[in-house]
């Protein structure tokens, strides 16, 4: 059962920092609360991340990418 909070607010992506927090919940056997948050000025607006950032998620998903790329192309022709 997962059930989202009533004050739960959109986040912009990508984020510049994403927390998860995760603890018991004894509402129901088992159970676990997920909090998940983004860091935020002192008037409540997110913090996004910079272009620096920006950079090294672009240059990560582009070497993806090309390995993805790379084993599809070698896979090619041989049977399992």
């Amino acid at each position: 059962m997962v059930k989202p909070c009533s004050f739960a607010e959109d986040v912009t992506y990508p984020a510049r920092t994403l927390y998860t927090l995760v603890t018991c919940s004894y509402e129901i056997n088992d159970a676990r609360t997920f909090l998940f948050a983004v860091e935020v000025d002192e008037d409540g607006n997110e913090i996004g991340p910079d272009e620096d950032f920006l950079q090294k998620m672009d240059d990560l998903m582009k070497e993806k990418a090309q390995a993805a790329a790379a084993g599809t192309k070698g896979d090619q022709g041989q049977e399992n």
